[in-house]
């Protein structure tokens, strides 16, 4: 555990849907600076990424790519903010006010004076209600929270997980149900599409089969974005048989899986692609929003791979595509138009969503989204998304800090 916080009671903050605001003046204002590298050496990465911070942040938040060796890289950002809280992940890209780069490390150093800070690194092998409740606990402790005088819309806890853990629907609902109520933003560590190993960094540690939970009390307020440019179709299809992983569907209404789906979108079994699937993926409603389930591989004895949990009995629609950027300049001015434009946008960006973006040269109009949504903007490519309880594909889901 560890927690960076100052001294002082807070004054207010907000969440999405029905704000309460500070009014903090321009002198308490957080001070963010970002840096990229491309540089194969770690140290001359890290230099060059933070060449403009102060010595001394709050916290700091570092993105590398797997081809960067990651004990390496988390042991010398550690060793270069030796009082700062420092986290963060490997990636599958890595985002700074919009412009995306692979091969490389990000790190964003934070000067937070009314803005508290704490967080916690969770084994999730043996994960248990019990001993994730302990795990926030300890978070509220760092933070002097007092759990019957709770208000969840105070506070926001950003969710950093290994992406090849496959623990990352069981995990979300564990820290969502111990945190009472405040929301869960994360996303899942990449290593750049090889699918060998992820970490988390955490205080100069890389470590696999570990989560990060960092809580945020933000005393200008936050507010939740969350994106993904699909609709329902009017097409169902109800998961009747899964394997032992949770992952792999074998039968979808009481048929080879890859059979019923490529009936459900109109095509022979022979053309059905992952490559397709991609744009036709499969949603769950919930309350009326969607949550996207994203085809990972279709295997020859008619079983189908997704990137997230699929539970026998689960209904799915078979998804409609919208143009990828103008859903997105919709949903931004829709933001826009009902919060104020905040200091800081913290995104965790499906990997899907990247490799589309660049197989249809939508970078500039992707990059200039992220930059009308905040000041300045920091992000990661992930293997998955959590919101909530929930872990999902093919989505955009983040915490703008005001």
């Amino acid at each position: 555990m560890r927690s960076a916080a100052l001294d002082g009671e807070p004054i207010a903050s907000s969440k999405h849907h029905g704000p309460v605001r500070s009014t903090l003046g321009d002198s308490e204002r957080m001070k963010i600076i970002s840096g990229m590298s491309t540089s194969l050496d770690v140290d001359a990465a890290i230099a060059e990424a933070t060449a403009q911070a102060a010595p001394k942040p709050d916290v700091v938040f570092c993105f590398a790519s797997a081809g960067l060796d990651p004990d390496q890289v988390a042991a010398a950002t550690a060793f270069r903010f030796p009082e700062s809280l420092v986290i963060g992940c490997t990636t599958a890209g890595e985002i700074v006010d919009g412009k995306r780069q692979t091969g490389g490390l990000a790190i964003t150093a934070i000067e937070s004076p009314e803005t508290r800070w704490a967080a916690s690194c969770v084994l999730l092998a043996g994960a248990t209600a019990k001993s994730t409740q302990a795990a926030v606990d300890e978070l509220f402790d760092e933070l002097a929270i007092d759990k019957s005088q709770l208000d969840p819309r105070k506070y926001v806890c950003l969710l950093f997980i290994d992406g090849l853990s496959a623990q990352e629907e069981a995990f979300a609902s564990l820290a969502a149900d111990a945190l009472h109520g405040i929301p869960l933003v994360g996303g899942s560590a990449g290593d750049d599409l090889s699918f060998r190993k992820t970490f988390v960094f955490f205080q100069g540690a890389a470590l696999g089969g570990h989560a990060v939970m960092v809580l945020c009390k933000p005393e200008r307020g936050y507010d939740l974005f969350k994106h993904q440019h699909f609709l329902r179709s009017t097409t169902s299809l109800a998961v009747t048989a899964v394997g032992h992983d949770g992952r792999r569907i074998l039968e979808f209404d009481g048929r080879p899986a890859a059979d019923a789906y490529a009936d459900a979108v109109g095509i022979p079994r022979s053309e059905l692609t992952k490559e397709f699937a991609f744009l036709r993926p499969l949603t769950l409603s919930s309350f009326g929003d969607l949550f996207v389930r994203s085809v990972r591989e279709i295997h020859e004895d008619g079983a189908i791979s997704f990137f997230c949990a699929v539970e026998e009995g689960m209904v799915l629609d078979v998804a409609r595509h919208q143009d990828f950027i103008s859903s997105l300049d919709r949903s931004v001015d829709e933001f826009l138009d009902h919060h104020q434009r905040p200091q800081l946008f913290f995104g965790f960006n499906c990997i899907l969503r990247a490799v589309e973006s660049a197989g249809r040269e939508l970078g500039p109009q992707v990059a200039t989204s992220w930059r009308r949504l905040a000041e300045s903007s920091v992000g990661f490519d992930t293997y998955g998304e959590q919101f909530g309880g929930l872990h999902i594909n093919q989505t955009l889901v983040g915490v703008a800090l005001h």
